[in-house]
């Protein structure tokens, strides 16, 4: 591009537009920023007056802030679409962390096995069968607050309970289902208690 002449005017100007659509023109804080930070353009104010080129170097000034604005809001933009991906990644590692920790607490302090359960149930039909037990052997002692229950397996087991003297008498058999009480001893002969004693408690 040849020099600027003096006086400015439109065929100067245009040659200012033709100089700024060919090269890099940066933008600045002040005028005197702006001529150093494009020196070769400063080489074109010679033959002007330092009225001339301070307007010749504001033309071109405004000339640079569009590109610049606009370099700058799709920087801008960029910087915005990184921040909005970052926080969705973010919230996606939030949501399936917390969303482990809840299946694993599930599984830690709720989930039951099927065998789990089925050995809770079978616990409690045998706690059942143990206290129904209890309280009809319980009807036939003579003293039934000292009864020492022991061995239980269902319905049977043995009981240790004081006779009418106070003393404990030895552990005994007994068979306490909901329809029959037997205690080894007491109101039957040996032969049919081990016989019943067999098909109910073994």
């Amino acid at each position: 591009m040849e020099k600027l002449k003096s006086p400015l005017n439109e065929n100067e100007f245009a040659k200012i537009r033709n100089y700024a659509g060919k090269k890099v023109v940066h933008n600045a804080n002040s005028i005197e920023q702006f001529k150093l930070i494009n020196p070769d353009f400063s080489i074109l104010l010679v033959d002007l007056t330092e009225k001339e080129q301070v307007r010749a170097l504001f033309y071109l000034k405004n000339l640079s802030k569009p590109a610049v604005l606009k370099s700058s809001v799709k920087d801008l933009n960029k910087d915005e679409l990184i921040k909005k991906k970052v926080g969705l990644y973010f919230n996606i590692v939030v949501f399936l962390l917390t969303l482990l920790i809840l299946v694993g607490g599930y599984y830690l302090f709720f989930y039951e096995s099927e065998a789990e359960h089925l050995r809770k149930q079978q616990q409690k039909l045998e706690l059942k069968k143990n206290y129904i037990a209890q309280i009809s052997v319980s009807k036939l002692l003579k003293d039934p607050y000292s009864a020492k229950f022991e061995n239980m397996n269902g319905f049977c087991g043995w009981v240790n309970s004081k006779n009418s003297f106070g003393a404990y008498t030895g552990s005994v058999r007994y068979i306490g289902t909901p329809d029959l009480t037997l205690i080894e001893g007491q109101s039957i002969d040996d032969a049919t208690f081990n016989e019943v004693w067999n098909k109910v408690c073994k």
